[in-house]
């Protein structure tokens, strides 16, 4: 079994979209089995993917970063410590 990857983010024109090997196309679009969604601070609010309960998040600290943000970010999983896991990760 070939396993698809890509990786998920929010466009300038606030769409969610795929970008693998072959270019960008919108999410709903795309048949992906695993994915990584990449949010950044614009758009971590207001947005809600709907992950498996087995998905793991990875947080990045910056500067600036407070804990309000932070907890925000975070929260995007909706099953954080009911299967999901965030990873906290600082340059």
């Amino acid at each position: 079994m070939v396993q698809k990857k890509a990786i998920i983010f929010v466009d300038d024109n606030d769409k969610i979209c795929a970008l693998d090997q072959r270019g960008v196309e919108l999410l709903t679009h795309s048949p992906y089995a695993a994915v990584h969604a990449f949010l950044d601070e614009a758009h971590t609010r207001g947005i809600d993917l709907k992950l498996p309960s087995n998905y793991r998040a990875v947080v990045t600290l910056g500067p600036g970063i407070t804990k309000d943000k932070l907890v925000q970010a975070c929260m995007r999983m909706r099953k954080l410590g009911k299967g999901q896991s965030v990873v906290v990760k600082s340059p």
